[in-house]
């Protein structure tokens, strides 16, 4: 057997099989992206609902840890309360050493500022609350619960997170194609 009468042949794709990978690709790619849309508007829902739930907590434990009254208040420049009831824009855990709701400067101070879930969706509040006071026992000062209604724009699932007159969290899902 001489070496040169072997052949040995070297095989690429052909275009054939090519176009078949191309096409099975697109087609998982075309399943791909609605989930990933689906994953996206989820964690922005989370972080809007864990953005409010964090600040309300810091508020009643502040409270507590300081002995004088934390305010949560909407916010449109974070920097003071907008005097808006639309928490969207975002919020201010602020020290109410006066007790008066308003963010006067020193001692007083900003506390915590959280950008709001804006052009992404919105987040409202039974009767219109622009300002949650815990005390310094750590309840919140309101005769009863307020609730927090957070959407995510194309998404018919949202969070309601419930305020308990005590100062605890309780959050559940909500149904925002209603609203």
């Amino acid at each position: 057997m001489h070496r040169d009468t072997e052949r040995h042949s070297c095989r690429g794709m052909t275009l054939i099989e090519l176009l078949t990978a191309l096409v099975i690709g697109a087609i998982l790619l075309s399943l791909a992206v609605p989930t990933f849309h689906v994953f996206v508007r989820s964690n922005r829902l989370s972080t809007a609902t864990n953005d409010l739930v964090t600040a309300l907590t810091l508020a009643r434990s502040e409270a507590v840890a300081r002995s004088v009254p934390v305010r949560v208040c909407a916010s449109t420049d974070q920097a003071s309360c907008a005097g808006t009831e639309s928490w969207t824009e975002g919020l201010v855990v602020f020290n109410d050493d006066d007790a008066d709701g308003v963010l006067d400067g020193a001692p007083e101070g900003v506390l915590e500022a959280v950008l709001g879930p804006q052009s992404l969706g919105k987040i409202d509040t039974t009767g219109n609350t622009a300002a949650v006071s815990f005390t310094p026992l750590g309840t919140v000062a309101a005769a009863t619960a307020l609730q927090f209604f957070i959407c995510i724009d194309g998404s018919d699932t949202g969070r309601r997170v419930t305020l308990a007159v005590g100062g605890h969290t309780v959050v559940a899902e909500f149904d925002c194609s209603g609203s």
